[in-house]
């Protein structure tokens, strides 16, 4: 089945050639064939696409052909479509309006979260879903049970696209009725305590309205959540915190600003309803804004969602589907088109989807499953800033999780330059030089490396002489010399724009050995 799925990939790309040449010889402009060959890319992902689906329905592992769809997809997400749409875009789209099924929910989870990509690539990806996205329906598909223990499906549901980035209210909804669904209320309770957190200083009330209006939003939405999922828990919490929703609101009142004045009143309005009061508070709102006002004010009430058309949706969908079928206009496209559909469509569908994907459960090995039941599998939440982080890693002994969870984050904070990450870069250095693998952590080496590599290349000019001190102090051991050597020769060839194949990343502490190096000599 191997070398069938290899002839079928060579196959496909041996046309490539004959493709190109015929859109090349059209009488068209060079704009022109440039959409042909990236829409014919976008409908070769769907084709990969719904041939994966027919081998996983057959009983066959499709792992192969979705590992090639998902390095296509992912190192072509920023290939532009048409004027709206990327390669990235597309996928998703396609991937959403598939029809509910197990098999195309491992499908999707496979190119997003389970793709062999790094960990910025993985991050774009998971912003282009959610920010794409609008029901809870795509969210569970794409995301899955990967909330804690995927860091990027957990830093951008509950951290970036909660206090940093602002979303549409429908998709903010859907990503906290998602949390909801698969985080459950600790994670619920940490996302609400964010917020309060910047609501209750100047800068949180002095925001952008656009930032605010998201942050007041995503606040009544996890206290709604919180409320209908365990009254009791959320009125103790609500108690609890209380003096700084009182903060809050003292600093929202006093602002010049009419509808930072209102944002305020609504979540002291709303937090008085979750905490059981006999005389919750009732404001009179102006009639600028209402329309958002009276909807908070109605969820923060848990009163019953309004009837929304669905006619706007599917003519949104039948939109698409008309534009991608322009795109697909050519003779050669449309009959390859139609092969593919006739064949998944005339396949034997006498197994429901559940069932195929059940047998496949079986079959596999235990640590090829997708499994739905992730707390046995379930990681600490990482951490939001650098320091949290270092802290995490310094002082953490007996939980591994969080220990892992501070050690993975400080690469990714580090080249994103998070909060205080030229201050902390030496300190950051000497923790990760002097750092010992405490719980035997899987690739520990290569992540402590590549951590040191990120903070170097953030400020060569000031970090490499640093490292050149220590490198001939005193108190270090030989492999933590061999360590230092390696990230400075990693971090130039970064610098430099030599690329760095996974065989040639060193290991420091394994692939040195002083006892038998020392032996070598003498003999």
């Amino acid at each position: 089945s191997v070398h069938l799925r290899l002839r079928e990939f060579v196959s496909l790309l041996s046309r490539l050639p004959d493709s190109l040449i015929s859109i090349s010889l059209g009488s068209r402009n060079a704009h022109e064939c440039c959409r042909r060959l990236a829409a014919a890319a976008a409908k070769g992902v769907k084709e990969g696409l719904q041939k994966a689906w027919k081998r996983l329905k057959e009983g066959r592992e499709g792992q192969n052909d979705l590992r090639v769809i998902s390095t296509m997809v992912t190192r072509g997400r920023n290939l532009r479509i048409n004027e709206d749409e990327t390669l990235i875009s597309t996928t998703i789209s396609f991937l959403s309006i598939q029809p509910k099924s197990p098999l195309w929910d491992e499908i999707a989870q496979a190119l997003v979260v389970r793709g062999e990509c790094t960990v910025l690539e993985e991050e774009q990806i998971v912003s282009a879903v959610i920010e794409q996205c609008s029901r809870v329906e795509d969210y569970k598909r794409f995301f899955g049970h990967w909330l804690g223990r995927n860091t990027s499906v957990t830093r951008a549901c509950t951290v970036k696209y909660v206090v940093q980035r602002p979303l549409e209210t429908v998709r903010a909804h859907a990503l906290v009725e998602y949390v909801d669904w698969a985080g459950g209320e600790e994670i619920l309770k940490e996302m609400t305590l964010k917020l309060l957190r910047i609501l209750s200083t100047r800068m949180g009330a002095r925001a952008a309205q656009r930032d605010a209006r998201h942050r007041v939003t995503m606040i009544i939405e996890c206290g709604r959540r919180m409320k209908m999922r365990n009254e009791a828990g959320s009125t103790s919490f609500w108690h609890d915190n209380y003096p700084m929703v009182m903060q809050a609101t003292r600093l929202h009142i006093e602002s010049t600003d009419q509808w930072t004045r209102e944002a305020g009143l609504v979540v002291a309005e709303c937090v008085t309803i979750w905490m059981n009061s006999e005389s919750p508070l009732e404001f009179e709102y102006s009639k600028e804004g209402k329309e958002w006002i009276d909807e908070m004010r109605r969820r923060g009430r848990g009163e019953d969602e309004k009837e929304k058309k669905e006619e706007g949706v599917e003519g949104v969908k039948i939109e698409e589907m008309k534009e991608e079928q322009e795109l697909d206009s050519d003779d050669e496209i449309e009959d390859e088109k139609r092969v593919v559909i006739q064949e998944v469509s005339y396949m034997d569908s006498d197994d429901t989807d559940d069932e195929v994907y059940v047998e496949l459960q079986k079959r596999r090995k235990p640590f090829q499953k997708a499994t739905a039941d992730y707390e046995s599998h379930k990681v600490h939440v990482p951490p939001s800033y650098l320091r949290e982080a270092l802290e995490w890693v310094v002082t953490e002994k007996e939980k591994y999780d969080k220990f892992d969870a501070g050690l993975a984050a400080i690469e990714v904070l580090f080249r994103k330059r998070a909060v205080g990450w030229n201050e902390l870069s030496e300190s950051a250095l000497k923790t990760l030089i002097h750092l010992e693998d405490r719980f035997s952590t899987d690739g520990f080496e290569t992540t402590v490396y590549r951590s040191i590599v990120a903070i170097v290349v953030g400020q060569p000019a000031q970090l490499a002489p640093f490292l050149g001190e220590k490198l001939f102090g005193r108190n270090i051991a030989m492999k933590q010399r061999y360590l230092i050597m390696s990230t400075l020769i990693g971090a130039a060839k970064e610098l430099t724009g030599v690329e760095q194949s996974d065989e040639k990343i060193p290991s420091p502490y394994k692939e040195y050995d002083v006892s038998k190096a020392s032996s070598s000599k003498v003999n």
